[in-house]
């Protein structure tokens, strides 16, 4: 049933967001995470903290007395006496939330003050939304800025086909409706890469709405340690991917596409590479030889 406008405001003020925290070796980010949380403009949520069997760190100690100082909110720890992984952790938060919006957040990532009231707000623009994203800005370790989340406006303008292609939507960044989502609001235990992903298309085919919400100022913290930076990992569970979505034919040209464009961009480093060499073993010049040197160095890195 169409919801009217008064209805929307009571969506807007009124909603509960679950916000769903995954964490393992997490600690020392913990504290910020939470602030971000309860600096939001919007009122209403809740957290769902899950200890993924990680180390004493601290984690607990932190959410404990963030929960003394927020004695009106429901804050939860949940502890896993096994590691099941992020995506296992993430649907332990799900399953224990309440509210009608869920969002999971990395501990290491940040909101700004007015992001769930952002999306909020995108909802009750597009009523039949039933997943609002945004793009991050990136930082470091420590905090400090590396620039904006690198997508092209046009894949907002060609989606889903552009999600089918590239994951370019991030879940600290992304919520979802409860009602929506359904049954397909859980992460596949299956996907050690690429679970987000699998999560979104699966969402896609379900016929779920998705608006773009760039008012949603958000923070990624990128670290040199970052799964996704092992491209052949990446490679070999980007066809898994397509392996469990085999039926849909417009993700596997997409995807495919992709895998594609990653081994020309690939082979052409590689083609440059051995020029360069080339070039050091004919040079006569010791000095051009040193800086050759030094410039392959830096690009093998």
């Amino acid at each position: 049933m169409p919801r009217n406008g008064s209805d929307f405001d009571f969506i807007d003020l009124m909603s509960l967001v679950s916000v769903v925290l995954p964490s393992f070796k997490m600690g020392p980010y913990i504290p910020s995470a939470l602030e971000s949380i309860a600096a939001q403009t919007h009122g209403e949520w809740e957290i769902l903290l899950v200890d993924d069997c990680g180390p004493e760190d601290g984690t607990r100690g932190a959410l404990e007395a963030f929960a003394k100082r927020h004695p009106e909110r429901r804050i939860e720890y949940i502890r896993h006496e096994v590691n099941r992984g992020v995506s296992g952790a993430r649907n332990t938060g799900i399953e224990h939330s309440k509210g009608e919006f869920v969002i999971c957040l990395d501990p290491d990532d940040l909101w700004s003050p007015g992001f769930l009231a952002a999306h909020l707000a995108s909802f009750r623009k597009f009523p039949n939304a039933g997943v609002s994203y945004s793009f991050p800005e990136l930082i470091d370790a420590k905090g400090n800025p590396l620039g904006s989340w690198d997508v092209p406006s046009s894949y907002v303008e060609r989606f889903p086909d552009s999600l089918f292609a590239r994951n370019y939507l991030n879940p600290s960044a992304t919520i979802v409706r409860r009602e929506a989502a359904g049954d397909q609001l859980y992460f596949d235990l299956s996907r050690e890469v690429h679970e987000d992903w699998d999560l979104w298309v699966r969402l896609v085919f379900r016929g779920v709405e998705f608006a773009f919400t760039p008012e949603a100022v958000n923070y990624y913290r990128r670290h040199d340690s970052a799964s996704s930076k092992d491209v052949e990992l990446f490679r070999v569970r980007t066809i898994g991917l397509m392996q469990k979505h085999a039926s849909q034919p417009r993700l596997i040209a997409a995807v495919a596409g992709t895998l594609y464009d990653q081994q020309r961009e690939l082979a052409a480093k590689e083609y440059e590479l051995q020029g360069l060499k080339m070039l050091y073993e004919q040079s006569l010049s010791r000095r051009l030889r040193s800086s050759l040197k030094n410039l392959l160095g830096e690009r093998a890195n």
